[in-house]
Formats: structure tokens, sequence, C-alpha cells
């Protein structure tokens, strides 16, 4: 892959084309769906634009604290918008509008110009329906509305247990432990020092973790003999698995369970965050800010080629306004009486 610089004015470093490279959006967003969905998208090569109100303090979560970077920036602010520009229009006004739409002829070919989880899940929904409608373009087929609501990814996510009400009215209710619905072992256990989630989704696994445990009484009684039987008698089974795992830490038994069935220690933020793997592995890595510059961020999950994808930190408010309309065509002059107007 050849090396490629950014846009002028863009945040991120010359680095490797990426698969969005020569993209260009244009976001009318705030707080947690459309700019997660979008960071994807600017992750990922495409020069994103938000298109912010200055009157109005840009995207609300500049102003959500409690932590902030100076005026019109915040921790929430950075956590949702690396890699991205910012352009300030009042499109009230009719010269903010004229602004917005430079952005090549109707009817020619497009042109270059140089924490609810169910936010989360929308945002990356509708990226990848953006993303597929573009490859739709590519292979010769038309633009296309996307149209993703909050409430339908909801829906969605609902996923068997909303399959299992539609057909057979089951109710799936809560269950301690974080536990599934249904198949038994799958929940948390008390360990001599904390907690572990075990996953017996299959008999198979079952038999394994008996090995493991070495619980002859366990292995033995008969309320524990199926699945269908340990579903039922879950609550007694809990009790008896949190005797054998409290014996020792969960270390201990992550060591023994390693590569036999699905386990995993259950952290608090502290210990997941001070934890020098996924510092080691990149996911926990330092995005320089104007006014910190130890500034620290997740990476996104997505690798290429092996490689974590380039992160520059969020703009300023307006900070790429002038940059961006001065590709347009704009002159100095009608620049400035677009600020003091109040426009940009």
């Amino acid at each position: 892959m050849s090396a490629q610089r950014p846009a002028a004015g863009d945040p991120r470093p010359p680095s490797p084309a990426l698969p969005l490279d020569g993209l260009r959006v244009l976001t009318f967003e705030a707080f947690g769906a459309g700019p997660f969905g979008s960071m994807y998208l600017a992750d990922l090569g495409a020069e994103v634009i938000k298109i912010e109100n200055r009157a109005q303090g840009g995207d609300a979560t500049r102003g959500m604290g409690p932590f902030f970077l100076g005026e019109h920036d915040s921790h929430f602010f950075q956590t949702f918008n690396l890699n991205k520009r910012s352009v300030c229009l009042d499109l009230k006004q009719p010269a903010g509008r004229e602004a917005l739409h430079v952005t090549g002829e109707p009817g020619s070919p497009p042109s270059r110009m140089g924490l609810s989880i169910i936010d989360y899940m929308t945002g990356i929904t509708t990226a990848l329906a953006l993303v597929s409608a573009l490859l739709g373009v590519a292979r010769g087929g038309s633009g296309r509305d996307i149209d993703v609501s909050l409430f339908d990814v909801a829906l969605h996510q609902l996923s068997y247990p909303g399959t299992w009400y539609l057909n057979d009215q089951l109710v799936t209710g809560r269950a301690p432990r974080s536990a599934h619905p249904t198949a038994t072992p799958v929940q948390l256990f008390k360990t001599a020092d904390g907690w572990i989630f075990v996953m017996c989704m299959t008999e198979k696994f079952w038999q394994e973790l008996l090995r493991v445990i070495d619980a002859p009484a366990v292995a033995a009684d008969p309320r524990f003999s199926d699945m269908a039987a340990r579903r039922e008698h879950r609550d007694a089974l809990t009790a008896a698995l949190d005797g054998v795992f409290e014996t020792d830490t969960t270390a201990h038994w992550l060591e023994k369970l390693q590569g036999v069935l699905p386990a995993a220690p259950v952290y608090d933020l502290a210990q997941a965050l001070d934890n020098p793997f996924p510092i080691a592995n990149g996911m926990i890595r330092t995005t320089p800010h104007p006014l910190r510059a130890d500034f620290r961020s997740f990476a996104n999950p997505i690798k290429l080629d092996g490689k974590r994808l380039p992160a520059a930190s969020g703009p300023a408010l307006g900070a790429d306004t002038e940059a961006v309309l001065g590709d347009l065509g704009y002159t100095a002059e009608e620049l400035a009486a677009l600020r003091a107007s109040g426009i940009t």
C-alpha cells in the first residue's frame, strides 16, 4: 500500500492508504449515535467534517463534564470525535446554507475538495449501512437514503429472547449473577479474591469443568445431570460451584481453565485500564491534545493488516472552517465577512 498524505488541514498524520481515503462525510450530529458511528468512518480514512453552530457551542458534548479541556472541549467530546474536522456554519442564514451546498453540481459525479449501548450500536449500524451504500454506488448503482433509528436497533438487539417471545410467548426475565437465560452454568461465580465468569454452553464444556474443578459431589448430584436439570436447579448449582471456586483465587482458576472452556476475570475500571495488556496491544494509546499532551484514548478495535488505525484528537470548535471553505473557493475577504456576520 502506498503512503498517502491527508487533505490540507486534516488532523491525521501521513499513513498508508486507508479503505475510506478520498471519501468526504458531512455530519450534523451530537451526543452518541451519530458521532460514534462517524468516528468509525474517520478512523478508516474518511474525511469527516462536523458542521457545528458556534453560537450554540457546537456539539453539546463539548460542554459536558465533569472533565474539560479548555473552552468548548471535554473528555466526553474527545471520546466520540477523534480524527474529525470541525466547520462552524449558521444554517439558519442563507450564506451559511450556500456554503454548505457548493460541493458539486446536481447530476454530476461527486467531487472531492482536497454511551448508551444502543447509541453505539446505532452508530455502528449506520456506518455499516453507509459503507454498504457506497459499495453499491461503486458497483454501478445509485445513491440511497439510509434510515437507521435507535428504536429499530434496540428492538433488533433483543435477538433470540425476542424470537422466543414472538413465537412461544416465553418471557425472559432477569437472572442472578448476569446469567444466561437458559444455558447453565453461564454466569459469575465467587472466588477467594474476586469473581470469575464461566461459560458452559454445551454438555462438553460442563464435563470439562467437572474435570478441572475435581468436585465429585457436584458431578454425582442428579440435580445437575443434564442441561435441563441444571437450569431447573440453578440456585443450588450456583451455591455448589461457589463453594468450589471460593477455595482459590481468580488467577488460579483462570490458569486451570485456560484452553479448556470460555472463562474470564471480572475487573473493575481500575483493574481493566491500569492493566498492562491493553496498553501493550495498542488498545489504549496517547492522542495528544493541545491542552494536554498526555491525553489518552481507546483505539478503534478494527485492525488493518495487523496494525491499529491512526488517530488524532478531536477538533476544536470551528478549527477547520477557514481551511474547508477556502478549499471551496472562498477568499480571505469572504471568510472575514462570514465571520463578522456570525455565520461561521
